[in-house]
């Protein structure tokens, strides 16, 4: 049900003031006189939410298969979904719960009647700001990983960049679980919040293929410097349009969506070595999610200036 209705204020009694809100809705949500709420104020907007909706869904879920990544992305789905214990019936539960430990935080193994029970224990109060930061730095740390990678060949700043961009699937699985859990607050916001956290972790993947790249490719000296000069300014765009979508400021996101320069840029790089086309693409890439996030930062910012 979509609906929007215009009421005042009223006084409730000499110090409390209240909002009648209409009785087809509350019979919608299942909320009559005495029931809990839950009042949330964000930018400008009031949000009065009835409990009983955040404990909606299954908290317990059986599944069964005989096909791992089957079993393996079913499990990420309810994850992702809220569920709270997850009763898996496989052959060898040992070959999921190790793929299951890298992916997802906060997943303990308990045995349950020889299946497998998985609890999630997580943390569903952290502020999706909060998690932007930390891929913000996770993001920071690969591009100056990468830029040594560049100037030394060191495999050894390679290894860490794939390290880190594990780190970052790891956040972007329990943000979306985040998100889920809490997406009837603030239902576009949280729109432009997965968008960004999405992209972010494309950047993340964008980057390890382009470590792969470097450590496969020879390049002379000067292909080496373009590369690096290119990637810092990538650097540069990456984290202006992460911190923005964090603080709501828009000032510097129009140019972000200005790429022309640095597509010319770019173009420097593939005539350095025939090899280097991997690189490139990767670049054009991530140029495109970078724009995305400025995109979805500067539409929150213009809808929070319209309330």
């Amino acid at each position: 049900m979509n609906a929007s209705e215009v009421r005042k204020v009223i006084r409730i009694g000499e110090k409390s003031v209240g909002v009648t809100l209409p009785r087809e809705w509350l019979l919608q949500m299942g909320v009559d006189v005495g029931s809990p709420v839950k009042l949330t104020y964000r930018e400008n907007v009031i949000n009065v939410v009835p409990l009983t909706e955040e404990g909606n869904g299954r908290t317990s879920v059986r599944i069964q298969s005989d096909n791992v990544e089957q079993l393996l992305r079913t499990i990420i789905a309810l994850y992702i979904e809220g569920v709270d214990e997850i009763a898996v019936s496989y052959a060898n539960p040992s070959d999921i719960l190790t793929r299951i430990e890298q992916k997802l935080p906060g997943v303990v193994s308990l045995e349950d009647n020889g299946s497998l029970k998985l609890k999630i224990i997580t943390r569903e109060d952290i502020s999706i700001e909060e998690i932007i930061r930390s891929l913000y730095a996770m993001v920071e740390t690969m591009f100056v990983l990468f830029e040594r990678l560049l100037e030394t060949g060191d495999r050894g700043y390679a290894d860490e960049i794939f390290k880190l961009d594990e780190q970052i699937d790891r956040l972007y699985f329990f943000s979306l679980r985040v998100i889920k859990k809490r997406a009837y607050n603030n239902p576009q916001d949280y729109i432009d919040s997965t968008l960004v956290i999405k992209n972010i972790e494309h950047v993340g993947d964008a980057l390890d293929r382009a470590a792969n790249t470097v450590v496969s490719t020879t390049m002379d000296g000067t292909c080496k410097d373009t590369a690096v000069h290119v990637f810092r300014r990538l650097k540069t765009y990456a984290l202006r349009a992460i911190s923005s979508a964090i603080d709501n400021k828009p000032e510097s996101l129009i140019k972000l969506l200005q790429r022309q320069q640095i597509y010319n840029e770019v173009a420097q790089i593939s005539v350095c070595a025939s090899s280097a086309w991997p690189l490139v693409n990767e670049v054009a890439l991530l140029l495109s999610l970078i724009s995305d996030i400025a995109e979805s930062a500067y539409s929150k910012h213009i809808r929070s200036s319209m309330l």
